[in-house]
């Protein structure tokens, strides 16, 4: 049997840090956006929700997307998590 694989550093780069940092804002307050819009609350109620949810899903994003292995699929796991967020809040009815 053998040793499992040890993945190489990969150091932090300008574009992963942006992504990770920057490219999940959207997502994150979009989300929000999201759960304040559809969750079934009073409005105030709501509103207060989606505002003290957003800091925790930008840092559970951002800590998500820095794992990637080069700029371009930060970036892209950033598009990824944001462009459903934006499909709900934008494309959908309320």
């Amino acid at each position: 049997m053998t040793a499992p694989a040890k993945l190489a550093y990969i150091p932090p780069t300008t574009s992963r840090v942006l992504a990770s940092t920057l490219g999940v804002l959207p997502a994150s307050v979009l989300a929000t956006a999201v759960v304040a819009r559809f969750v079934p609350l009073a409005p105030p109620a709501a509103f207060g929700l989606g505002y003290a949810l957003w800091i925790p899903l930008w840092l559970a994003a951002a800590c998500w997307v820095a794992r990637a292995r080069s700029g371009p699929r930060a970036w892209l796991l950033a598009l990824a998590i944001t462009a459903p967020a934006a499909a709900c809040v934008f494309a959908i009815p309320h």
